[in-house]
């Protein structure tokens, strides 16, 4: 695990003459005046779990973050809304501290396939052996490595075990990068267990790891008071869903059975490095595929006629297959907006989860960096508008909105509607943890709002697991 922490200490030299605001490398963004009296205030406050400092080489990190390299930090800031879920989720699954998911910042920017100038990789740059020896398989056509939920189980792993060896979240994260032996030592010279007070016989590199860790999580949480605007990724990037892949399968075969470009393929999938999935490697599990959620009805579609071997190679050959997305194509058309204003006593998990998406979406979406916002708040959503099924109709199945039972729903605009009248009903058992927009991906002639109108249901009265609603087969 590799950190090139020296780097703060040569931007504290470059920027330490001037940190009261300067005109950008950009001539379309006027730096705004570095106030270090905000950090320095706050930094000893922050919700991290360790004591904090804003020390000068802190410091060094902020004038980098929102000085030097802004666009740098708006392009981290915007990945967030990718990884940051995944990282929550499986923080608080092990009960391990929230923070930690800013340690990816730290290692790699959160650029799933990073390579250090010594050969870590992915979002917590692994080295092969240590990788290896944390369940993470290399090979020549996968690295999972650069498999964001492997990569980051693994990286739990790690900490929780030095963190039982060290009883303290700053030497745990010291020992990510420098390694135990470093930290033993350091222990044993200073009779401390105190960063603070050992850091000193650490490595420089690792001297200032802890302090990139401090700056990390103070860009997350006070971007928007330094002027930073984030740089999201498209909505399919965002709204994405995993399936499970038993056939080798190519990138190519993906593109044209989904219409996804495969840069788009590429990026949800950087453990895979030949654009295929080799599952011969592991044909009982299987492999993970994730896409945008708007595609995964077709793709689990085609994967289902594969099993059974009900489809050819035919069916996809005047299919176009997109290197990048088309220009043309834009989240405008794929997706749907609405505005939801906050009732009393609600929250913007909560929210969150009602629409099936991600807090960090709803944050990002809105500009937002707390989710505590006062009751009358307008709040801007996006689902999606239409879904791809595969193979009988190659046009989008267009999907109706949760009709307005509620004053706090305002839509704008109602996409056609697809439903054919002669469609037979069926009677269906919903599982746990289902919401209505993952039944209409498996069942696309259905629309939320016949759902929500044939079963009597509203967003005060959602539908809850083993419960049987109607739907069209």
């Amino acid at each position: 695990m590799s950190i090139k922490a020296f780097l703060p200490y040569i931007f504290l030299f470059l920027s330490s003459f001037n940190v009261q605001g300067q005109t950008s490398y950009s001539s379309y963004e006027t730096v705004p005046a570095l106030n270090l009296a905000n950090p320095r205030a706050v930094i000893p406050t922050m919700d991290i779990p360790f004591e904090s400092r804003c020390t000068p080489v802190v410091e060094g990190y902020l004038k980098t973050y929102f000085l030097l390299k802004r666009e740098h930090a708006k392009t981290i800031v915007g990945r967030s809304v990718i990884y940051f879920p995944l990282f929550e989720k499986l923080l608080k699954e092990n009960n391990m501290p929230d923070a930690l998911k800013y340690l990816a910042i730290t290692e790699s920017a959160l650029k799933p396939r990073a390579i250090s100038r010594v050969g870590a990789g992915g979002l917590w740059q692994f080295m092969p052996e240590t990788g290896r020896h944390y369940g993470l398989n290399i090979s020549s056509k996968v690295d999972d490595r650069f498999d964001p939920e492997k990569a980051t189980q693994a990286a739990i792993e790690y900490l929780r075990k030095y963190h039982a060896k060290y009883g303290d979240w700053a030497l745990a994260i010291a020992s990510y990068n420098s390694g135990p032996g470093r930290v033993r030592r350091a222990i044993k010279r200073s009779g401390s267990k105190n960063f603070w007070r050992l850091k000193k016989f650490l490595p420089r590199e690792t001297r200032s790891y802890v302090p990139g860790f401090i700056a990390a999580a103070y860009l997350m949480k006070y971007y928007d008071v330094h002027g930073i605007k984030p740089n999201y990724p498209s909505l399919d990037m965002q709204l994405t869903d995993a399936t499970t892949v038993r056939h080798n399968l190519s990138f190519h075969t993906i593109a044209k059975v989904t219409g996804i470009a495969l840069n788009v393929i590429r990026d949800l999938n950087p453990a895979y490095l030949k654009d295929e999935i080799p599952t011969h490697y592991n044909p009982n599990k299987g492999y993970r595929l994730v896409l945008p959620k708007r595609v995964m009805g077709a793709m689990n579609s085609y994967l289902s006629m594969l099993q059974k071997n009900e489809i050819h190679e035919s069916h996809l050959l005047d299919q176009k297959v997109y290197a990048f997305t088309p220009s043309e194509q834009t989240d405008e058309e794929m997706y749907y907006q609405s505005i939801y204003t906050v009732g009393q006593g609600e929250n913007l998990n909560d929210l969150a989860k009602t629409f099936n998406t991600s807090l960090q979406c709803v944050l990002a979406w809105n500009n937002l960096v707390s989710p505590n916002v006062m009751p009358g708040k307008q709040i801007k959503l996006f689902q999606i508008a239409k879904y791809t099924q595969f193979p009988a109709d190659r046009e989008p199945i267009y999907v109706e909105k949760i009709p307005q039972k509620s004053a706090n729903l305002i839509w704008d605009y109602m996409p056609p509607n697809a439903l054919k009248e002669d469609d037979e009903m069926m009677m269906y058992t919903i599982k746990r943890g289902e919401s209505i927009i993952d039944i209409i991906e498996q069942y696309p002639n259905n629309s939320l709002k016949e759902i929500m109108e044939l079963n009597e249901l509203s967003l005060e009265s959602p539908p809850s697991a083993g419960m049987k609603i109607k739907i069209k087969k």
